[in-house]
């Protein structure tokens, strides 16, 4: 998986770009995403797998992926704060906390200490949308040589996600209005379980 970040300017006012979903289970070749039912490939069949393996010292498997068909639009302020590429100018303008920014702190920093004049992750607020995408670069770059985006490579966990029964991903491909019957069906099951308690 390679993605050729660029750093021009975004100019347009609303960017279609990949969106991200939970990782629900997986199938014997694929993970499987919540709530689109859609699929990647198993994180654990890749050579990236492997090269995190080695840096955590254990299995890690990623919670959260970007859908390959899901799309969503990338905001105008976070395209003005974060320099770069919709997709990148939204994942860490937007989407990154400042949580995860800050669990990120160490190796960012060490990512960068090379990098003359570097600018400082933990001065993120302060510095500007060039700064921004700069370290944006360098950490979709290390996220890449696992063949994931940084995001996800947040999200790896040593617990997987669960194998998936027929059942359980007959539910997860379902469609949209198949999904929505069920969710109203669960709120009509749920007043009429209120208004039988409201007549004791």
């Amino acid at each position: 998986m390679t993605y050729n970040w660029t750093m021009t300017a975004v100019r347009s006012s609303a960017s279609v770009i990949r969106a991200y979903r939970a990782v629900v289970g997986f199938t014997n070749h694929a993970e499987v995403l919540s709530p689109c039912g859609h699929d990647v490939m198993r994180f654990d069949q890749t050579a990236g797998f492997v090269l995190a393996q080695q840096v955590f010292g254990h299995a890690v498997f990623p919670r959260s992926r970007l859908c390959p068909r899901c799309s969503a639009l990338a905001l105008p302020q976070a395209e003005r704060r974060v320099m770069g590429p919709p997709q990148l100018a939204m994942d860490w303008g937007q989407r990154l906390t400042a949580r995860e920014r800050q669990a990120s702190l160490t190796l960012l920093q060490a990512l960068l200490a090379d990098m003359p004049n570097a600018p400082d992750p933990a001065e993120w607020n302060q510095l500007s949308p060039e700064q921004r995408g700069v370290i944006a670069q360098v950490g979709e770059h290390f996220a890449q040589k696992f063949g994931l985006m940084f995001r996800e490579w947040l999200s790896l966990n040593a617990t997987a996600a669960p194998l998936l029964t027929a059942a359980g991903l007959h539910r997860l491909k379902s469609s949209d209005e198949v999904k929505q019957q069920r969710i109203e069906t669960r709120e009509d099951r749920a007043r009429a379980k209120d208004r039988a308690r409201d007549r004791r």
